[in-house]
């Protein structure tokens, strides 16, 4: 771990010391300026007297410049009357002369042999490349037959001469010049000097042990680690310092050695071998990573001989602002939460009072830069927190906009002549200022002065305006949803917006007070407890309403007959005694509100229709009588349209509660009560038609002979959801057939979602059919979904038998069959009933 330490470095200055041929030449010594009198020509002796005089050396230079006739321009200590160069300060007289072509010393000759750079020759009689000693030439440049090293003890062979060979040790030759013969044993450790890499030391042999010293003991050319015979008991312990400062990892494992390793050292007390800073040699410092830099265990505040100079002086911070307050305490690190290094906090209670707040206007005078002064008395206050006070003529707490300002923390004056705001417009009026309230008046005077003044101001005081009310159908009544309050007509035209608020619908003009009230669901007359019941509205398709009431004002005892066109009847919370009739052609709807009800009144077919479409909505028709549909007629192709229709009470000799003949029948959500068929179909007669039933109830209906509950011949029916409930035929002999529903020759569903089927139907005879008569011809097809059939723990309530396949065509006699409730089946012209897997 690297510590945080300071290194000086320390410049080392060496002088070197001048050449001086003759005294006078230095007198840049101070001292030597005496000599100036001794070696100086120039014939100003005072000029050379005045160098003594100098002290720092340059006044001694200026004593050699009384001889400026002679002077020396390369410095060199020898003027130029002498210097044979005086260009060059290597070559003056008395130089040492070298071999380099140049007469260095200026004594006219050139590389003589006196240069202290020349070459002794000698002459090598037996060419072993040795000379002997005699005869030796010195010489800049080589001699011919001679060479440039000496020391042959015997130039006249060439076996003897400096590194000659002396292998044998048995010859007494001292071939290689050095005075000694190979066989000689000087140290008498028994190996001649041949033989003994060290012949002075007696422990230095080929017979001795190798051990570490740094000497080759053993004479074997290899020497402590490197030879591996040396005495391992002879090693040392050495330890990586991977930091190099000369203390060893105690953490990794000691290397035997002769000698320290490379990067190893013979101790172990370093605490971290990473870092050259961390070792027992080290001094304690703080630090960020709280190191143990003199490796004795301790760190940072723990270790007392911690460097003083590296303490932080630490204040506590109660109030988190970055300045402390109170006394200090010396430490590495912080002594406890919340101390800094930054103190002057004049409330460490407060995080925004501190040296480094800025100061600024405040209600309560409060002195934010901790300075002592405090918002209009503190020369820091930021100008951007001071106000800007206004002269308030009027007293009204706003002041002049247009009137001489002043800048300052709190009102300038000891009255109330200034305010803090700019915003009267009007500084002579105090009932005029944003304070004040927005008000109707003649001079459309802007009372609160925000540049708009009477209606054209949103602030308006509501309670000084008038009420307007718009008209926008314009029938003289205005919306009360619509109100707006202002001080003049709010468009100007005196008519669109009025005082009255009675209309309950502004965007028609035949809605309002003056207007009769018609049945149309709507509120013509805005009466709230006027009703519109009994009352009758068309519309012919075009939007346009109108009271037809008095077409149909009948009575039980005398109804109104009334011929109806194209278009939709609205019909009011009534009972209506009618019988109506629609020509081939036409399209109607007959629309019911509240407890509506069109009652044939026990006389007369309520509808009878010569192939007009019909639809009829939540309407009952009710104790309508005649001889082909007694509810509703219908033939020539019209149609049948029923959602939320009642027939209840009907009766004809076909059809009680609907006769149709070639019009198809859907109805929706209808119930057909207590109707009855003289002859068939009590419900309905339906032929050469399709009906299709969605949720229809059929119950308690009645006929002589079939389909109390319907009859349809010559058609399709499909029923989803539906009911037939408590049929009775009443005929006694075998055409008791179907008393819920009987169908000749064409194809029936019964589908059941939620509910529907066959229940408690009753034949009058035990070989009728309670349920349902089925008679196909080629190709039809009855399905049954599910559909309930009056299955009881005791047996069947559809008297007496559930459904009547009659097909003589196919047997010898028509089958009737028991059917359980849930199951799904079909029967088919050919083969009869069957269960669908």
């Amino acid at each position: 771990m690297r510590a945080w330490m300071v290194l000086g470095v320390v410049a080392l200055l060496v002088g070197c010391g001048d050449k001086e041929p003759d005294g006078g030449a230095a007198t840049t010594d101070g001292t030597d300026g005496t000599d100036g009198t001794d070696g100086t020509d120039g014939t100003d002796g005072t000029d050379g007297t005045d160098g003594t005089d100098g002290t720092d050396g340059t006044d001694g230079a200026d004593g050699t410049d009384g001889g400026d006739t002679d002077p020396d321009a390369d410095g060199d200590g020898s003027p130029a009357s002498e210097d044979c160069d005086d260009s060059d300060p290597e070559i003056y007289p008395f130089a040492d002369e070298r071999c380099d072509g140049v007469d260095n010393d200026c004594d006219g000759s050139i590389d003589e042999a006196t240069a202290v750079d020349a070459t002794t020759w000698y002459l090598d009689e037996d060419g072993d490349g040795h000379g002997g000693p005699d005869d030796a030439i010195v010489s800049c440049d080589p001699v011919a037959g001679r060479v440039s090293t000496g020391g042959d003890c015997d130039d006249s062979d060439p076996a003897y001469h400096p590194g000659a060979p002396e292998d044998d040790c048995t010859d007494p030759e001292d071939y290689d010049c050095d005075g000694e013969v190979a066989w000689a044993d000087d140290d008498g450790d028994g190996f001649a000097a041949c033989e003994d890499c060290d012949d002075s030391d007696a422990a230095v042999s080929p017979a001795a042990t190798e051990v570490c010293d740094g000497i080759d003991n053993d004479c074997d050319g290899l020497l402590d680690d490197a030879d591996s015979d040396v005495d391992l008991t002879t090693r040392r312990s050495f330890w990586p310092d991977d930091d190099g400062d000369t203390s060893g990892d105690a953490e990794d494992a000691a290397m035997l050695a002769c000698a320290a390793p490379l990067a190893h050292v013979e101790n172990n007390d370093d605490c971290d071998d990473s870092d050259p800073f961390i070792n027992p040699a080290g001094t304690e410092v703080c630090d960020p990573m709280g190191a143990d830099e003199d490796c004795n265990g301790l760190a940072d505040d723990a270790d007392p001989g911690v460097r003083g100079s590296s303490l932080t002086e630490w204040f506590a911070d109660g109030d988190g602002d970055g300045y402390g307050a109170g006394t200090s305490t010396l430490a590495c690190v912080a002594p406890a939460s919340g101390w800094i290094v930054t103190d002057g906090d004049c409330d460490d209670s407060d995080p925004a009072l501190n040296p480094g707040a800025t100061e600024v206007c405040d209600a309560a005078d409060t002195d934010e830069n901790c300075d002592g002064l405090a918002d209009d008395a503190d020369p820091a206050v930021d100008p951007a927190s001071l106000s800007t006070w206004y002269p308030d003529g009027d007293g009204d707490g706003h002041g002049d906009p247009a009137g001489a300002t002043v800048q300052a923390c709190d009102d300038p004056s000891a009255a109330t002549a200034y305010a803090a705001t700019a915003t009267d417009c009007d500084d002579s009026d105090a009932a005029v200022s944003p304070d004040a309230d927005e008000l109707c008046d003649a001079a459309d005077t802007d009372e609160d002065c925000n540049g708009l003044a009477d209606d054209a101001d949103p602030g308006l005081l509501a309670s000084s305006a008038s009420a307007f009310f718009p008209d926008a159908d314009g029938d003289g009544y205005g919306d009360p949803d619509g109100e707006v309050a202002a001080c003049d007509d709010p468009d100007g035209s005196g008519g669109a917006w009025i005082s009255d608020d009675s209309d309950c619908d502004d965007g028609d003009a035949a809605v309002s007070p003056a207007a009769t009230e018609i049945c149309d669901a709507v509120d013509n007359d805005c009466d709230p407890s006027t009703t519109s019941a009994g009352t009758v509205s068309f519309d012919p398709g075009t939007g346009v309403l109108s009271d037809v009431s008095a077409s149909f004002a009948g009575t039980a005892a005398s109804v109104a007959v009334t011929s109806l066109s194209s278009g939709t009847y609205t019909f009011c919370d009534d009972t209506f005694y009618v019988r109506l009739s629609a020509a081939s052609g036409v399209v109607v709807a007959l629309e019911g509100t509240g407890a509506a009800e069109l009652s044939g009144a026990g006389s007369v077919p309520v509808i009878d229709l010569g192939g007009a479409d019909l639809t009829v909505r939540d309407l009952d028709i009710v104790d309508g009588d005649g001889g082909n549909g007694g509810g509703i007629s219908c033939d020539s192709g019209g149609s049948i349209d029923l959602d939320n229709v009642r027939l209840q009470d009907n009766s004809a000799s076909y059809g009680g509660g609907i006769y149709a003949d070639g019009c198809d029948v859907t109805a929706l959500d209808t119930t057909f009560d207590s109707n009855d068929g003289g002859v068939t179909g009590g419900a309905f007669y339906v032929n050469s038609a399709d009906v299709a039933l969605d949720n229809v109830t059929l119950t308690d209906n009645t006929a002589y002979s079939q389909g109390a509950g319907g009859f349809l011949r010559l058609g399709d029916l499909d029923a989803i959801d539906t009911t037939w409930d408590g049929h009775t035929n009443r005929a006694t002999g075998s055409t008791s057939l179907g008393a819920a529903l009987a169908v000749l020759y064409g194809d029936v569903t019964c589908e059941k979602v939620t509910r529907g089927g066959f229940t408690n139907n009753v034949a009058a005879n035990t070989y009728g059919t309670g349920g349902l008569s089925w008679a196909p011809q080629t190709g039809s097809l009855l399905t049954n979904l599910g559909c309930d059939w009056g299955t009881t723990a005791g047996g069947d309530d559809n008297l007496y038998y559930d459904l009547y396949w009659d097909n003589p065509s196919a047997f010898a006699s028509s089958i009737p069959y028991k059917v359980d409730d849930g199951v799904d089946f079909e029967c088919d012209d050919s083969v009869g009933c069957y269960l669908i897997p």
